[in-house]
């Protein structure tokens, strides 16, 4: 299970507000989203807010850190799906 994330991150605001990051695993032939919930971003990396101005700095700032706890947690099978089908990894404070 290769994981590669891709792609600029966006904010969204469903079920919580966050930063999304959309990832592929080729192998399994599916799209994989990081989401990282705004309150992790706060408390691990000091965003200062829930506006896309000011998480989003905060995930690139740490980037390599979020995707790589992703990875771990993908591999560890640590996931949920979206209605949508879609596998999604959250990460938590717990996680970084």
């Amino acid at each position: 299970m290769a994981l590669v994330f891709h792609g600029d991150p966006s904010v969204i605001d469903e079920p919580l507000v966050a930063v999304r990051l959309q990832g592929r695993d080729e192998a399994a032939d599916c799209y994989v989203e990081c989401r990282v919930a705004y309150k992790t971003l706060m408390d691990c990396y000091g965003a200062m807010g829930s506006a896309p101005r000011k998480m989003l700095p905060a995930f690139e700032d740490h980037r390599e850190q979020i995707e790589i706890a992703a990875i771990r947690k993908y591999e560890a099978g640590r996931v949920g799906r979206l209605p949508s089908g879609v596998v999604v990894v959250w990460i938590e404070v717990a996680d970084l």
